[in-house]
């Protein structure tokens, strides 16, 4: 599981994931401001992860923004290509 910056895990918020027409928005957050909710545990930057329907896995902040793609779900062990 990977870790912010701060030491602690990240992790999905599931009840924030929004579907787009091509895929989904992923929100994911540290484990640590999920709980306190305090700012000065939160991660600054850190943009949804885009999972395309196709599998391919990236970055985009608009449902018409570019794709910077970083891998496919089966380069983590999911799904088949």
């Amino acid at each position: 599981m990977p870790v912010s910056a701060n030491g602690h895990r990240f992790v999905v918020v599931e009840d924030a994931i929004r579907e787009a027409g091509d895929g989904w928005f992923v929100p994911y957050a540290n484990e640590r401001f999920l709980k306190t909710r305090d700012i000065m545990d939160s991660d600054v930057g850190n943009a949804p992860v885009f999972i395309a329907r196709d599998g391919l896995i990236g970055f985009r902040l608009r449902d018409e923004s570019p794709f910077q793609t970083v891998g496919h779900i089966s380069d983590f062990g999911v799904g088949d290509r």
